[in-house]
């Protein structure tokens, strides 16, 4: 039985039992718990003990950090967590959205028509390289400390790899449909946003939810630097002020706020496009097909109607 199990875990691509799985899944979490243990009660051997790893807070000073920033804080009076998410928040929300909306349809365009293609995609290659946070001085010139600083450092951050993913299930789109629904007598916006647009969704839809990480550090980054308020401006004070056991418990919550986002798109891609998990093809696509040759028919029996009176 031992040797059964162990050959198993062992075979390539082999998929493990359920109780197999829940086993390993919960040894991954004790294995972080315990490296975790023994990097915050590290101590020197010194008299006192001075301990090894101070950034990595022991048990009782992370939670009370967590308590600090979920309650009220007594130095600052207001709540630490919710005061800084209210800030960071629409900053983030309405940079990944707009950015978004004109790099998807860019990105769609730039799959059906070569000119754009041989018009953007040289620069992105160069924008791609560019350090998002290094234009925080060209942002800063334009707009000051203000609002559409930290939008445009995140959009600069970001377009490039939406515009690329949307480009690239844009051109995967086999011809076949696009050509077929040109012969029925669609329309270029039809064959865009009718034939083309549906299949990618679910790459739209990853595309963005990869955006997502990366924007929050540039976000992050910039409000370090240049921001008076906002979730970076804070662990830019909480370092400054030597409350480092605080930065520790706010970086898990805001590992938990991203695991969150992350299942929301999972499961937004999962509901409004269940034919992609199942890798089975759509078949919105054939009922449009479908609708114009029922227009086309419908339209020659009229002529004929018309030639037989």
């Amino acid at each position: 039985m031992f040797s059964k199990t162990l050959k198993l875990i062992f075979t390539q691509r082999k998929p493990l039992t359920p109780k197999l799985g829940m086993f390993f899944s919960a040894f991954g979490l004790v294995l972080v718990f315990l490296v975790y243990t023994a990097l915050a009660y590290a101590e020197t051997d010194t008299v006192p003990p001075i301990p090894r790893f101070p950034l990595v807070p022991k048990f009782d000073r992370l939670f009370e950090g967590f308590k600090l920033l979920t309650f009220l804080d007594p130095q600052s009076g207001d709540h630490i967590l919710w005061s800084d998410f209210l800030v960071s928040a629409p900053r983030l929300l309405i940079a990944i959205s707009s950015t978004s909306l004109v790099c998807v349809t860019l990105g769609v365009y730039m799959g059906l028509y070569d000119f754009l293609r041989r018009m953007f995609l040289p620069i992105m290659e160069v924008v791609e390289h560019i350090p998002a946070n290094g234009m925080t001085v060209f942002f800063l010139a334009l707009f000051r400390v203000t609002n559409p600083l930290f939008w445009g450092v995140v959009a600069f951050g970001i377009c490039v790899g939406i515009t690329k993913n949307v480009y690239l299930a844009s051109k995967s789109v086999s011809d076949e449909h696009v050509f077929t629904a040109k012969t029925l007598g669609a329309s270029s916006q039809e064959v865009t946003w009718y034939v083309v647009f549906p299949q990618i969704i679910p790459q739209i839809i990853e595309a963005v939810r990869q955006a997502i990480p990366p924007a929050i550090v540039f976000l992050l980054g910039t409000e370090w630097v240049v921001g008076s308020d906002g979730i970076g401006h804070r662990f830019m004070q909480l370092n400054r002020s030597g409350r480092t056991f605080m930065t520790f418990p706010y970086v898990m919550l805001l590992g938990l706020v991203g695991l969150f986002i992350s299942y929301a798109f999972r499961k937004i891609q999962r509901i409004s496009c269940p034919w992609h998990e199942n890798d089975t093809p759509p078949d919105f696509v054939d009922r449009f097909l479908a609708r114009m040759k029922n227009n086309i028919q419908t339209l020659l029996r009229g002529a004929h109607k018309k030639e037989t009176t």
